[in-house]
């Protein structure tokens, strides 16, 4: 009954046919939907089906192990992606998120399965030891079929946050690790969320004393989190994703566990299933590669403006109303007008923004931490082109993963001071800082040494702008 109840595993929904994962559910599953006015609910909605899709066979421990393999026409990234409690991998929710990370510009190979037990797997009776047992097993058929566990992140959702991190500390017991993993809507243990189901989150004590009751009944289904993410934090990146206006989970674990392991939390204004839908997920600039193609197309026209504008000075001296010198003194007025106009110029600091953006981030997915740091730090000569928070979140980021203290307290304080930034993420900056400054001293350690290009000054080699010129009424030497 535990086991029935922890994994929800006595009803396979919506149905749909495994061996197409292309095809939505059929039309009686449609109109049951539309009368039940289910059509669209996350839950319980039919399976809309996957266009990418393809069926997913694994020969595990306990059985075979069922599920969908989406594959993007470009794959970036590798992602495993663990469910939560109830129904199959085809609950519309899970639909969503793996249509997000498939898309332009994630471009993620995606891989979702079912335990044993649960949806159109083999049954068994599914415990922790079976699900880590079957997520093991994937790991392997993605080594087998040319992925390293290295290239693979973990996406767990609820009740599937435990199984990767109690997977992943079986992982690193055998000197294997993963890329990374996100934890959405975590739990502290399988007991705390159990209790925080049916007690007000006010009475503290009644919670604690109930879930350590109900850790002594459950056996086998701990999903201890608490227990493993600092451990497992310490050796692969992790990041908290979870709603405030969670029903099932509340906040209150995701921010625990955060501040247990020490890594970054990212909250939405969303229930428990609904964070696909955040725009905020993809970030503020959801599609940079899309906007750096615009901006790019813009400047094109811009070139082809100035252009025919020196065209027609041209054609005018041409035709003998102008002397030589006039011609010369006209085109060169005329350039130096369009040149100075900084709208006309701007297409050009936006494609270079978008590019430096992009070029960051795919250094930091590629792990090349120190790389992206120093490409990042150039971002803050775009504060024109990017928003504050896009721009030094991932300055604070990255100079976090390279341990310069003292670049990442300016990066926050930026984002603290920022009226761009809402007072809500503000207070969640803060926050962040006092958690990574309370540990580590606000400095930087020793770099490269290289002489300034312009005055010769000897500067660290991920410096944007030499700090120290010759004439100190200027902020830099290359003003």
């Amino acid at each position: 009954m535990q086991s029935a109840i922890t994994f929800g595993f006595l009803v396979n929904w919506p149905p749909f046919d495994k061996d197409d994962p292309t095809r939505p559910s059929g039309p009686k599953v449609q109109n049951l939907c539309r009368r039940l006015g289910y059509l669209e609910d996350e839950a319980f909605g039919p399976f809309p089906g996957l266009s990418r899709g393809s069926p997913l066979s694994i020969s595990g421990p306990n059985g075979t192990v069922r599920g969908i393999r989406i594959v993007p026409g470009e794959t970036k990234h590798r992602v495993l992606y663990l469910h939560g409690q109830g129904g199959n991998v085809g609950v519309l929710h899970r639909c969503w998120l793996y249509n997000l990370l498939v898309d332009d510009p994630l471009c993620c190979e995606v891989l979702a399965i079912d335990y044993c037990g649960c949806g159109y797997s083999d049954f068994c009776r599914p415990t922790e030891a079976t699900a880590v047992a079957d997520v093991l097993a994937t790991l392997e058929f993605m080594e087998q079929s040319g992925s390293s566990t290295e290239e693979v992140i973990l996406w767990g959702h609820s009740l599937g946050t435990g199984i990767a991190l109690s997977a992943l500390s079986k992982l690193l017991e055998d000197g294997k690790r993963c890329k990374g993993v996100v934890l959405e809507a975590p739990f502290l243990s399988l007991s705390s969320a159990a209790a925080s189901l049916v007690t007000p989150n006010s009475w503290t004590n009644l919670q604690q004393g109930l879930s350590r009751r109900l850790s002594q009944v459950m056996g086998a289904l701990r999903f201890d989190s608490a227990s493993k993410i600092q451990e497992v934090a310490q050796q692969v990146p992790v990041i908290i994703l979870h709603g405030t206006e969670d029903n099932k989970v509340p906040f209150e674990h995701g921010r625990r566990l955060a501040e247990i392991g020490h890594v970054p939390l990212h909250s939405f204004s969303c229930s428990h299933n609904d964070i696909a839908k955040q725009a905020e997920l993809g970030g503020a600039q959801r599609h940079p590669d899309r906007i750096k193609r615009l901006y790019l197309l813009a400047a094109l026209e811009v070139e082809k403006f100035k252009n025919k504008t020196l065209d027609a000075q041209m054609t005018s001296a041409t035709q003998g109303t102008m002397t030589t010198a006039q011609t010369l003194q006209s085109l060169v007025t005329q350039d130096q007008s369009v040149s100075s106009d900084r709208a006309l110029e701007s297409p050009w600091r936006g494609c270079e923004a978008f590019h430096i953006y992009l070029l960051a981030q795919r250094q930091l997915y590629e792990g090349q931490h120190e790389q992206a740091m120093k490409t990042s730090l150039r971002l803050a000569e775009y504060e024109d082109i990017l928003d504050t928070q896009t721009i030094y979140s991932l300055i604070a980021l990255t100079t976090y993963y390279n341990k310069f203290f003292a670049q990442c307290s300016r990066a926050f304080i930026k984002l603290e001071a920022s009226n761009d930034v809402s007072d809500e993420m503000r207070t969640k900056f803060a926050d962040l800082a006092l958690s990574i400054f309370t540990r580590n001293a606000p400095r930087d350690p020793t770099g490269h040494m290289l002489p300034c290009p312009k005055c010769g000054t000897r500067i660290n080699d991920w410096v944007i702008n030499c700090r120290a010129p010759r004439d100190p009424s200027r902020l830099s030497c290359w003003e």
